[in-house]
């Protein structure tokens, strides 16, 4: 587990074999979509249905790289999850977490 100082937190990830477009909101395409990150939140997962939460932090984005601006001390979990351009998960999920402390 990392233990990083408080503000902002950069997460950057590396993504092979799936093209991350900017077509949020439009119908799904076999091998493309665009990413989820998420603060302190559970990935949902369940098929067919929108990744987004219902409550807690999250990014909705077509990029590589996400910052959390002003990270309060404590533990928290990061997470990632690959999605279609509807926002509805991949079959299977592809997420990943990590967690960390901020001092």
């Amino acid at each position: 587990m990392s233990t990083i100082p408080a503000g902002d937190v950069t997460v950057n990830i590396v993504i092979s074999n799936f093209n991350v477009v900017d077509k949020i909101g439009q119908p799904a395409v076999p091998g493309q979509g665009h990413i989820l990150y998420y603060l302190d939140v559970t990935p949902p997962t369940t098929g067919g249905q929108p990744a987004t939460p219902s409550a807690g932090l999250f990014a909705d984005l077509a990029a590589t790289s996400y910052t959390w601006h002003n990270v309060t001390p404590g533990m928290h979990s990061l997470s990632v999850q690959l999605v279609n351009n509807d926002d509805t998960p991949l079959s299977p999920p592809v997420t990943s977490t990590e967690s960390f402390i901020v001092k």
